[in-house]
């Protein structure tokens, strides 16, 4: 699994069941350097209370997950989000 994470083009986040983030990949970690955070900083945190942090004026809800959703992260770019729940151990 990490290999695959370290080679792909795509930022992945890896939460726990609690939204925490546990993981990311060298992509998602250029793009948390690109928001001015680095994983240190998020590693433990929840994924939806760092969103709400960093987007204020963009409204997810629970309902939203499973679906894609385009984010605008100013200097960082915008971005389509697919978040998705792992639903099974």
């Amino acid at each position: 699994m990490r290999a695959i994470l370290d080679h792909t083009a795509a930022a992945v986040m890896v939460c726990d069941a609690e939204g925490r983030m546990l993981l990311v990949n060298p992509e998602a970690r250029r793009l948390l350097n690109r928001l001015g955070l680095d994983y240190e900083m998020v590693h433990g945190r929840r994924i939806t209370d760092l969103m709400r942090e960093l987007l204020p004026d963009q409204d997810l809800r629970r309902e939203d997950f499973g679906n894609m959703v385009e984010l605008d992260l100013g200097a960082a770019g915008e971005y389509m989000v697919n978040l998705a729940e792992i639903t099974r151990p």
